[in-house]
């Protein structure tokens, strides 16, 4: 009797968001990608240990500005479970969508309002590309 094993290739949903910084950060995510750090503090005051992310291109280039840059870079493909919810910005997307699922459909839907979420996990040098 022959057995067939048969596997289920588990597609996880993904988004692309926003991330405004320097110009020359973006070089470097668009060349080497990103990894969490427990090591200094990003360009805002940020934890190293996440990379903040907005659902829309304006908001991202707002933060880029306020620090003097110009420079957004789109992150391509992200995996829904490497997000959370960006824990320096209070609790209001939290209350509303409840989880990052829920958020990322709002999105997708075509919600314009901005919603920040941060990446918790490495990502490769192909998901970002400077917009």
């Amino acid at each position: 009797m022959k057995y067939i094993r048969v596997f289920e290739k588990f597609t996880e949903e993904t988004i692309d968001l926003y991330h405004g910084t320097s110009a020359y950060s973006a070089e470097l995510l668009c060349e080497y990608g990103w990894k969490p750090s427990n090591y200094g503090m990003g360009g805002n005051g940020g934890q190293s240990r996440y990379l903040y992310l907005s659902s829309m291109r304006e908001d991202a280039l707002w933060f880029a500005e306020e620090k003097g840059e110009s420079s957004v870079v789109v992150v391509k493909n992200i995996p829904i479970s490497y997000l959370i919810f960006d824990p320096e910005d209070g609790d209001y997307d939290r209350e509303v969508y409840r989880t990052v699922s829920n958020a990322v459909a709002a999105i997708k839907g075509g919600l314009r309002h901005p919603i920040k979420l941060t990446l918790t996990k490495p990502l490769d040098a192909s998901h970002f590309e400077q917009h």
